[in-house]
């Protein structure tokens, strides 16, 4: 039985003040009877605490009857502390307020109190005290803190004319304190010279562990990485540009702080919330390398998935988590779970997920293929937070939601999925430090996968470059459709893919071909016009697109930018290559999208690709500006509809271009496929059609027009398929489990076979490895003995 490697519970003090008269070990206790079916079900279980922002570390005097300033609002704190603190137009509708009128004053001895509570209510329940971590925050919504606005504004990040906002303004981990004559617990007689943050953190963090007996501290929301964690914007991309000539300093500045953080505390385990964008994103607009921060902070483990804040951010979440699995130090891979918020009158799991587990079965699908050929999925669970904003520990929610954890625990994709990214790790790296030039790349190819993933794009699983090479090298790498970014730098990357094609694999190549290897551009039979264009394009499609109920739709222009599209577009094709789509500027034409049916024994195509928006972002949020769908195409559809080349066909019928595309996953697993995902929009049906035929969706009643599935699902999809039926006649499908007695594990009957002409079963590795399968054909419900000659059936195993 599979378990999770680690469980963290999230949660604020605020259960502990939330019943008035209970003590502080009942409500320890509580805390564990209410989850322990997942407690048992993992080998180290930890408590993590969001004590405040951080200020219970920073103010620490070390004196246990010390007043504790501590997160016991709802809603955001510190308002006017600095009149910029916060963006105007949002937060400051919701100013913070205690969520008892009638709370106790608190001490640190209070959290003493609590925190060994938490350790001796874990060892008398499972024979183990729990691990106690407590998390940073560089933002000021949780707790009022005199260290960040009233001592030490000056470890906030500065606010240039022009230059680049925030939501609200973080810390900057690159900032000096200055003297100071309060008495700290690291520091009793104060800070009596320029100190820099880090290593006024790190060593009051030793001094407040060491009191406390805590464990491990997660560094929230983007400390460590940006000051920008939350925001389009950076120190290298603002003001309508890249700047790239600030680079190298911009990545440079941020490691002293990890290096003076960890000469406190050499050996406490770090971990990471990171910021909410991708690697690319931090690359290119924060200047953060990912690959230097893992080192100097000596992590074990890449920042995990984003909260998903609203239902639509779910591709996001995902592209995000690919890039951060893609360079996964080691064997850990941390799931975090947005179930409560605890600071804010909402509840992720009812208000944003409405109670269904889309998410959880999404991100908890994500995969990384290893060097060979193995997957490695998430090991640890993240849940924050068990506590919702009033303090309540609720044992319904909890046995709602763990089924689904354990469900995708038990059931991890076992290989690559239909679709896999090969992502440049190590190659967006080096444009921090080598050719800072090319930064825009990173930024556009990330964007570019996230909004296709929006568009409905099955991709959960990534590859490493360095990985990806290493397997073709060694012929060992699995069968796939695999998106290759067409960048500087990835030439060896590239030939590689090409030669996997040759052998009879499939790529996709994606992006801008002006860098593009001589070897990709005759394969591909484009050149390069050196008159890039950009703006408005009348397309020309070749392809099978969505459906929607006015065909005016399908006459809309595309709109390439060219800051946050990677440039202009300029490739013409010079060969028989198959134009997929086209674009035409006035009377110039440009190849958009290509295939090449026959490369070798394999098949390739080619995308250019354009994101959705331009470098101007909305208020109050500062989010980018989408290109309206009803007046210009969705570019975010068309990776999807190139997809479709290799017989992954995802054909989705709306209304009109701004309702939103089902967002579709394909796991592979033991032999099988599961699809799992989420409806944006309930109105959206989608027809589905693999390389094997259509899938027939198992216990449910598949329809099947022109070769393809017309889905039967609701908000959330998770649905195992062994099942593939190719007809072409319209007919109605059924597959039912049925109970088979002792001799066989399980059975699946498909009903409507006489409508099909072929019928393809994937069955799974143990079965095949064990021998004991059978197919029967028979017109009845009795069974058919076995051995029985069936010469009507066919089927495959793969």
């Amino acid at each position: 039985m599979r378990n999770w490697r680690r469980l963290v519970l999230e949660t604020t003090p605020k259960p502990f003040f939330a019943v008035p008269g209970q003590s502080y070990d009942e409500t320890a206790k509580r805390l564990m009877q209410v989850w322990t079916p997942l407690i048992r079900r993992s080998g180290r279980f930890a408590i993590l605490l969001f004590i405040g922002d951080g200020n219970e570390v920073f103010e620490w005097s070390g004196a246990l009857d010390q007043r504790l300033e501590w997160a016991r609002y709802v809603g955001f704190c510190n308002l006017g502390a600095l009149p910029d603190l916060y963006h105007k137009g949002w937060y400051d509708s919701r100013p913070g307020v205690p969520f008892r009128d009638d709370l106790p004053d608190t001490r640190y001895a209070d959290l003493k109190a609590i925190i060994d509570a938490l350790k001796s209510a874990s060892l008398a329940a499972f024979g183990k005290a729990c691990e106690i971590g407590v998390a940073i925050d560089p933002g000021p919504e949780f707790s009022r803190s005199r260290f960040k606005y009233e001592d030490h504004p000056e470890v906030l990040v500065d606010y240039t004319p022009n230059g680049p906002r925030s939501s609200m303004r973080f810390v900057d981990t690159t900032k000096t304190l200055n003297p100071d004559t309060r008495k700290y617990g690291a520091f009793p007689n104060g800070i009596d010279r320029p100190t820099t943050f880090g290593t006024f953190f790190g060593r009051q963090f030793a001094s407040f562990r060491q009191t406390f007996g805590i464990d491990y501290i997660w560094f929230s929301n983007g400390l460590g990485y940006s000051a920008f964690a939350w925001s389009t914007y950076g120190h290298l991309f603002y003001g309508g540009r890249f700047r790239p000539e600030s680079a190298k300093v911009v990545a440079k500045a941020v490691i002293p702080f990890w290096t003076d953080f960890r000469e406190a505390n050499p050996s406490v385990p770090i971990e990471v919330r990171g910021t909410d964008s991708s690697v690319g994103h931090d690359i290119s607009v924060h200047g953060a390398s990912h690959l230097d921060i893992q080192a100097a902070g000596n992590l074990d483990a890449e920042p995990c998935n984003l909260p998903v804040l609203r239902a639509e951010l779910l591709a996001k979440e995902v592209m995000v988590y690919l890039t951060r699995l893609a360079g996964a130090p080691g064997e850990r891979v941390i799931y975090r779970n947005y179930l409560n918020d605890p600071w804010f009158p909402h509840d992720p799991w009812e208000h944003i997920y409405d109670r269904e587990p889309f998410e959880i079965y999404a991100a908890l699908s994500c995969g990384r293929l290893r060097a060979d050929g193995s997957m490695l999925t998430p090991t640890d669970l993240h849940i924050l937070s068990i506590d919702c904003e009033q303090g309540r520990l609720s044992e319904d929610q909890a046995n709602e939601v763990i089924p689904h954890y354990l469900r995708a625990l038990r059931e991890p994709a076992t290989d690559a999925g239909p679709v896999t990214w090969v992502y440049p790790f190590a190659t967006f790296d080096s444009y921090l430090k080598q050719q800072p030039e090319s930064l825009p790349q990173a930024f556009f190819q990330d964007h570019l996968i996230w909004r296709s993933i929006e568009g409905g794009l099955p991709l959960n699983t990534v590859v490493h470059e360095a990985d990806f090479v290493s397997l073709i090298a060694g012929n060992r790498l699995p069968r796939s459709v695999y998106l290759v970014p067409v960048i500087p730098g990835f030439e060896s990357v590239i030939n590689a893919a090409l030669q996997h094609a040759r052998d009879g694999g499939e790529v996709i190549f994606i992006g801008s071909l002006k860098q593009a290897p001589q070897t990709l551009l005759d394969a591909l039979e484009l050149k390069i016009d050196p008159a890039e264009l950009s703006g408005d394009f009348d397309m020309r499609f070749d392809v099978r697109r969505d459906r929607y109920a006015s065909d005016a739709f399908d006459h809309l222009p595309l709109r390439h930018e060219p800051v946050t599209g990677g440039g202009g577009l300029g490739e013409v094709i010079t060969g028989s290559a198959k134009p997929l789509i086209s674009a035409t500027q006035g009377s110039q034409e440009r190849a958009y999208a290509t295939v090449r049916a026959a490369f070798g024994k394999g098949r390739i195509a080619w995308l250019r690709g354009t994101v959705p928006f331009g470098p101007d972002l909305a208020e109050p949020h500062l989010r980018p500006v989408l290109h309206d769908p009803t007046r210009y195409q969705r570019s975010q559809d068309l990776l999807r509809l190139v997809l479709s080349q290799f017989g992954w066909v995802i054909q989705q019928d709306r209304l009109s271009p701004e309702i939103e595309p089902t967002r579709w996953f394909i796991k592979s697993r033991d032999g099988g496929l599961w699809f799992f995902g989420s409806k944006a929009d309930t109105t959206v049906t989608s027809r589905l059609r693999v390389p094997d035929g259509a899938p027939i969706f198992t216990g449910l009643e598949t329809q099947v027009e022109n070769g393809q599935s017309i889905d039967p699902f609701g908000k959330t999809i998770y649905n195992e398929v062994r099942f593939f039926v190719q007809t072409d006649r319209t007919a109605r499908f059924i597959v039912r489990r049925v109970p088979e007695g002792s001799q066989y594990k399980a059975a699946l009957t498909l009903e409507g076979c006489a409508a099909a002409d072929t019928v393809i079963i994937r069955l799974g590795r143990e079965t095949i490895a064990g021998g004991r399968f059978v197919v029967i054909a028979s017109d009845h419900a009795d069974r058919v003995p076995a051995g029985a000659t069936v010469p009507q059936v066919k089927y495959e195993i793969d």
